[in-house]
């Protein structure tokens, strides 16, 4: 076997281990550029858990009963001529364990009549703002065991024919209040 020395007379593995090397730092600077990328685009191998308990609270259950004992008679409302009202006052009470915000809507059998309700007793003259047939009206919150008084109008528009005559329903419904 014939061995030939390198010409500074040092070890002939030398080139193998410096290609070792080489690979080494290429395979670490090739790492180092994956965990780099994935770092700076967002990716996370890190995974978090974090418990906590929550204690317990009490649930109570409530109820809503709303009423009304006005009852209106069909003189109050008639021979009204076209733009003309009458105003009538009524009382909503809750009877339930929960307050209550309270809206209101009506119906007409005739287009001829105009129903306003607002919270409060009725004064001398007319309601303003919008007929309720068409949008519901806010009343107000009425508290757990509460009354309210509310005032009710019926209107003959100005266009009325004389002799119309028309049913109505208004209906007031409460909605528990959160908080």
């Amino acid at each position: 076997m014939i061995r030939i020395a390198p010409p500074d007379g040092g070890d002939s593995r030398r080139p193998a281990r410096l290609i070792g090397g080489m690979l080494l730092a290429t395979g670490v600077v090739a790492g180092a550029i994956v965990v780099g990328g994935a770092l700076s685009s967002g990716v996370s191998y890190a995974s978090w858990i974090a418990q906590s308990q929550i204690q317990p609270g009490t649930i109570t259950v409530g109820d809503a009963a709303l009423s009304s004992t006005q009852s209106f008679s069909a003189a109050a409302w008639s021979n009204l001529l076209p733009g003309e009202s009458v105003r009538r006052p009524f009382t909503v009470h809750n009877g339930g364990t929960v307050a209550l915000t309270l809206s209101v809507s009506a119906t007409t059998t005739s287009g001829d009549y105009e129903i306003r309700v607002v919270p409060g007793a009725c004064g001398a003259t007319a309601l303003g703002g919008a007929a309720i047939t068409s949008t519901p009206a806010s009343l107000g919150t009425i508290a757990a065991g509460g009354d309210a008084t509310e005032c009710l109008e019926v209107r003959l528009s100005t266009g009325a024919q004389p002799g119309t005559t028309t049913s109505i329903t208004a209906t007031v419904t409460g909605s528990q209040v959160t908080g």
